[in-house]
């Protein structure tokens, strides 16, 4: 997904992910949505992100709400809790993992964000390939692609 970084607080340093990565507050804008995320940033010169595009993979802390809908209105709106969002999108792929017995993980796309979510994220919901699905994420964070 592309994104324009509007604003970083830079005194919010976060360390997340495996790795412990740093992240920061950026106000940003996507061709269909716009509010606060965690970035985290290839370049440790983070004045360089101001106003740029940057290519970005999107991931989240927790997923509530997943349910199965019946029509697509594709959308990723606001929720009243900073980086948090109401997704609407269709499961684009589900793929099979060996080890442990029974993980997968779903792709779900809406407009441009493609969402990578567990069979855990998802509670018992019986889905499928092309099954349009509405949840809540909390935590956005956007990952610069170049990581």
């Amino acid at each position: 997904m592309k994104i324009i970084v509007k604003d970083i607080e830079y005194d919010d340093v976060e360390y997340i992910g495996c790795a412990g990565l740093p992240s920061y507050p950026v106000c940003f804008k996507a061709k269909h949505f716009e509010g606060w995320a965690r970035f985290v940033p290839f370049s440790e010169n983070l004045e360089k992100y101001i106003d740029e595009q940057v290519g970005v993979e999107v991931a989240c802390e927790k997923v509530t709400d997943f349910s199965v809908g019946e029509f697509l209105n594709e959308k990723i709106e606001n929720l009243p809790e900073k980086y948090c969002y109401a997704v609407c999108g269709r499961v684009t792929e589900i793929a099979h993992h060996s080890q442990p017995v029974g993980n997968k993980t779903i792709y779900i796309t809406s407009h441009d964000a493609e969402f990578s979510l567990s069979w855990l994220d998802i509670g018992d919901c019986d889905i499928k390939k092309g099954d349009i699905v509405t949840f809540n994420i909390h935590g956005l964070s956007l990952w610069d692609e170049m990581i």
